[in-house]
């Protein structure tokens, strides 16, 4: 093994947690998360703080970091999580459970203007914080797809070799 593979997502809803309209999205997360933890290749995720007005009744997340280039922080989701290959990652995010929510995501999500995704090589298979795959998003909306900050159609090796993982569909 030479290294680990950081998977930072990025997007903005339509309307904030507690609407009808993004109920089945936040009904989605924890099968999502689980299917995550239990994909081959997962390392660990990191997780945002979570607030509740009541018991199940989640009302905003926050994150250490959000990217720049968006205006309100309130509407933005993410997730962070790290895998051993991108072949893993990219397994787990076009299959199962996390793929049929993928479809979906137009249903809460806002058209994408900015990187919705980014994938970078890590030297550690500890929890990033969420500023470090924001520092790889934002790198990403500067200078396209590097060594640095990637995506399943430009991904790199670890050492940097330019490769093509999969076609990406959805």
């Amino acid at each position: 093994m030479t290294g680990y593979v950081g998977l930072f997502t990025c997007s903005v809803l339509h309307e904030d947690l507690t609407s009808e309209r993004t109920r089945p999205f936040v009904q989605n997360v924890p099968p999502t998360f689980a299917a995550a933890e239990g994909s081959e290749g997962f390392i660990c995720r990191g997780k945002g703080n979570y607030h509740f007005s009541e018991p199940g009744k989640l009302e905003k997340v926050t994150y250490d970091k959000v990217p720049s280039f968006y205006t309100d922080p309130g509407l933005v989701v993410q997730t962070l999580s790290v895998w051993n290959s991108v072949d893993s990652a990219w397994k787990y995010v076009y299959s199962g459970v996390h793929v049929e929510v993928l479809k979906k995501r137009a249903e809460w999500m806002q058209k994408p203007i900015f990187p919705q995704y980014v994938l970078w090589w890590r030297e550690t298979d500890s929890v990033p914080l969420f500023a470090e795959g924001v520092q790889h998003l934002e790198h990403l909306h500067a200078h396209g797809a590097t060594k640095d900050a990637f995506t399943f159609r430009s991904a790199y090796e670890h050492d940097g070799t330019s490769v093509m993982v999969q076609k990406v569909s959805v």
